[in-house]
């Protein structure tokens, strides 16, 4: 709709993580849920974020007690279910436009 690609759909946190590292190039952003089977969206979030500081990660999630737990783990946004396309697009485009505050 607006030209984002799609980089992978992973099922779980695991399956998430494993795709991350086999992506070339890795997503620049991801769009995970907290309550996830195998690895939850905070464990992967920062196993990614360990990989790639400057990924920028969305948790999509009706677990609104989570999310001060993601914003820990280094989210760069929270969205509350049920969210819109609409809501997920605009959120994709204002973290993409933020400069990384990672020093390497």
């Amino acid at each position: 709709m607006k030209g984002i690609p799609v980089t992978f759909i992973a099922y779980d946190g695991e399956e998430a993580v494993r795709k991350f590292r086999e992506s070339s190039p890795r997503p620049q952003v991801m769009i995970m849920d907290y309550r996830m089977p195998i690895m939850d969206g905070v464990e992967a979030a920062r196993t990614i974020l360990s990989l790639e500081p400057d990924t920028k990660i969305i948790f999509v999630s009706a677990d609104t007690g989570a999310r001060e737990e993601a914003m820990k783990a280094g989210a760069a946004a929270f969205l509350e279910k049920p969210a819109g396309l609409k809501e997920i697009i605009d959120q994709v485009e204002k973290v993409m436009s933020q400069k990384s505050t990672i020093v390497k």
